[in-house]
């Protein structure tokens, strides 16, 4: 009974803290605002602190092609009682022809009212090269400094043959007649 009352004290702190969190924010979020053609970009729509629906993604009119999309991804965390969430929409664009695009701005109805990010700009330069370029995650790995490659210590292909014997060189005698 006791565990009960706890828990449900604990939720209704946590309604509370949700609903007096700051004022909701809606961004649109690129990667790069020039890429070489044949190359990704990747856009990210951000609504933080409040619970969106309906979703309009901006009309691209031809100018892009959709690699992947939408990732959706939400967190939540609460620090020193402050709580804060958010969910990203992601997005993975390649453009279609060089020249300078506009990506118009897209929409989330919040609590009955429409959010709005601004529009981005992105130019697309010719790529004569061929240049292949990852769009950055924005991620910090946390095991990058923990990577390594194990193969040479438990991978070789030479396992199955046996090694030839190293000879030494034969120390020559010094040899005096009497």
């Amino acid at each position: 009974m006791r565990n009960l009352i706890l828990l449900i004290a604990v939720l209704v702190c946590s309604i509370f803290s949700v609903q007096g969190q700051q004022n909701a924010t809606f961004e649109a979020l690129i990667s790069t605002d020039s890429i070489l053609m044949d190359n990704v970009v990747k856009l990210s729509f951000v609504l933080e602190n409040a619970e969106g629906s309906e979703f309009d993604f901006p009309e691209l009119d031809g100018n892009f092609e959709i690699i992947s999309g939408p990732n959706t991804m939400s967190s939540m965390s609460m620090i020193n009682g402050k709580v804060s969430q958010s969910i990203t929409y992601t997005f993975y664009l390649k453009p279609r022809e060089v020249g300078k695009y506009v990506i118009p701005a897209a929409s989330v109805k919040v609590k009955g009212k429409v959010m709005e990010t601004s529009p981005l700009q992105v130019k697309v330069h010719p790529n004569p090269d061929g240049i292949k370029i990852e769009p950055d995650s924005g991620e910090a790995d946390p095991f990058g400094d923990f990577k390594m490659d194990l193969r040479p210590r438990f991978f070789n292909p030479d396992w199955g043959t046996p090694e030839k014997p190293v000879e030494e060189p034969k120390k020559k005698r010094k040899t005096v007649k009497l």
